[in-house]
């Protein structure tokens, strides 16, 4: 016989709960965020993220004497929403280490230099095989801040 839709509601809730008093429970005995020290909104957070094998949204359902659970919450740390975003950006892939990026530092730093020699930003794409937006938000700061 299968399952009714009004059963399989109540499934998906019931597990999202135990899921998420699992998450609050180690969260709050390995609270507060280990940078500021507050206890909203905390989350979980990978300390090397390279080190990472499983989702942190799939440990929850784990069982919690699962060694591959436990061994995974090692590595991990409790920082609050602000934290971890901040912590995230600073560690996110920038110019060259984007898996697609075209451009090297070294062509933006020229594709800057020709643009105030004058160079408009469609005379530059073709040069450098992007598109006029791509040199413009170059050439803007919006995109490769990081290279001066």
């Amino acid at each position: 016989m299968p399952i009714s839709d009004t059963r399989r509601a109540y499934l998906r809730e019931y597990q999202r709960n135990w899921i998420r008093e699992r998450r609050e429970a180690w969260l709050r005995e390995h609270g507060p965020c280990v940078f500021c020290g507050s206890g909203v909104q905390l989350e979980l957070d990978h300390k090397d993220s390279s080190t990472k094998q499983i989702e942190s949204a799939s440990i929850w359902s784990m069982s919690p004497g699962n060694p591959r659970r436990v061994q995974e919450l090692e590595k991990c740390q409790v920082l609050c929403h602000v934290c971890h975003t901040i912590k995230a950006s600073k560690e996110k892939a920038k110019g060259e280490q984007v898996g697609k990026a075209r451009l090297t530092e070294a062509e933006v730093i020229t594709i800057r230099r020709l643009h105030k020699q004058g160079l408009t930003y469609r005379k530059l794409a073709p040069m450098f095989n992007v598109y006029w937006t791509a040199i413009a938000k170059i050439c803007t700061q919006k995109t490769w801040k990081h290279v001066k």
